[in-house]
């Protein structure tokens, strides 16, 4: 009798996860996403907490045109007046590259678009307390190098200044704000060294420091971050190079707070791959429980084989780290270019790029879900996009689809002064890359 009773248990128990459950995701011996609970009284499952908003399809572009490696900012005294940059492949055979800026001041009714023809990749923005706007990438030198440029708007983005170029080579020339100082953070000479400068209100860059390695890895700079209104966290990875790939010996950071004095490098981890996506540091400056919390996101795996997302924490400035793997593999799927922020309630929000190989196309999904308890659990992914997008895999488009199978290397995303979070994101349901822009609260 005692083993009936178990087995039917066991039953009920299974009965109750197919009528309420929700999947459930493993990482490390640990359940990481939330079930949502059934209302107790109707039984009813009850919704999940993210609520998609409408999807905008951003005007001003060429629907002939790639728009790919998407970037935003919002002006810290005015949450409707955004600006979004993305590269244009105008010819995706001879990789023939630009870029451009799209600003709204009414949260995305209406639009302007200004063109920046000397940059080809990489393009990023940041913008500082006073609303001053610096927009840097890669553009070509006379050597044939890959210079840096970088475009200053003292006015929120409507009049920008003339170019200016910084001998190169470089790579990466990510900005990041700490009040009205513009941080770049950038990879130089062939990835043996690092490079820091700085602007101030609205001035010119000025070089503050070139970290120097002698050993015999090769350095990428990722997504840097600001920890409170102080320092700047700057991650890099160290990897060798291979006709097959790249093989990634880990992930390291520096800390500084004026970009002369340099503490570190600290390890992150050693599990970040080569897979599709540039991996970003994350900073949780919100007055919740988690604050000073730090998050390092990255793919899993390499250009061959994804292996799911992940996040590594620490919650003591970066002495300790621990892994959580929030997107587990699945057999035909890949994960690509996942891209986070913290909102002002230590609620932390990550979307990416999920893509089954279905031929003649790479079909694309975006997927977005939430921590509300310091990264050691998420709630259920939802879907983002409307319609999946569908990348062709063959003629004039296979470059772009090989090199930008998640839409570019980086995607943007911002949070409002309400809490919700402004992604935008490049999406092929057309046959080309196009941005689009969405709104998500959680409830």
């Amino acid at each position: 009798m005692k083993y009936i009773t178990l087995l039917l248990c066991a039953v009920l128990y299974a009965i109750s996860l197919t009528t309420y459950g929700q999947e459930i995701y493993v990482a490390n011996d640990q359940q990481i996403t939330k079930r949502i609970p059934p209302n107790e009284e109707s039984g009813i499952l009850i919704d999940n907490p993210i609520k998609v908003g409408e999807e905008v399809h951003i005007p001003y572009q060429n629907s002939q045109l790639h728009h790919v490696e998407s970037h935003m900012v919002i002006h810290p005294s005015n949450p409707d007046h955004w600006l979004v940059t993305a590269m244009i492949i105008t010819d995706p055979v001879a990789w023939n590259i630009e870029a451009a800026v799209w600003l709204t001041v009414d949260a995305g009714k209406n639009w302007s678009r200004k063109d920046f023809p000397k940059i080809f990749a990489d393009p990023y923005l940041s913008i500082d307390d006073d609303g001053i706007v610096y927009f840097s990438g890669l553009g070509q030198s006379t050597k044939g190098d890959n210079n840096e440029y970088y475009y200053i708007s003292k006015d929120g983005g409507k009049r920008w200044s003339n170019g200016q170029p910084v001998e190169g080579p470089h790579d990466h020339p990510f900005l990041i704000t700490k009040g009205k100082d513009t941080f770049w953070w950038s990879t130089m000479k062939g990835n043996r060294q690092l490079n820091i400068r700085k602007a101030h209100k609205g001035e010119v860059f000025q070089s503050l420091k070139t970290i120097h390695f002698n050993d015999s890895f090769r350095h990428d700079n990722m997504i840097p971050a600001l920890l409170g209104n102080d320092t700047l966290i700057l991650p890099f990875i160290k990897y060798h190079s291979s006709y097959t790939g790249i093989d990634v010996e880990g992930a390291y950071f520096f800390t500084t707070t004026d970009g002369i004095n340099i503490q570190g490098p600290e390890r992150i981890t050693n599990r970040t791959g080569s897979a599709k996506g540039l991996e970003s540091m994350l900073v949780d400056n919100s007055e919740s429980k988690y604050k000073g919390n730090l998050y390092f996101l990255y793919p899993l795996g390499d250009m061959r084989k994804s292996e799911g997302l992940e996040l590594s924490i620490s919650s003591d400035g970066g002495k300790l780290w621990r892994e959580v793997t929030f997107r587990k593999p699945e057999r035909g799927k890949r994960y690509y270019v996942p891209t986070g922020a913290i909102n002002k309630n230590g609620v932390l929000g990550i979307y990416w790029y999920e893509h089954s190989e279905s031929e003649p196309f790479i079909d694309n999904d975006i997927f977005f879900t939430v921590s509300k308890d310091g990264g050691k659990t998420f709630i259920e992914p939802v879907k983002v996009n409307k319609v999946t997008s569908k990348l062709p895999r063959t003629g004039k488009d296979v470059r772009v689809s090989r090199t930008f199978p998640g839409g570019g290397h980086y995607s943007g995303m911002k949070v409002l002064p309400d809490g919700s979070f402004q992604m935008v994101w490049s999406d092929a349901r057309s046959g080309t890359y196009q941005l689009y822009t969405s709104n998500i609260t959680i409830q």
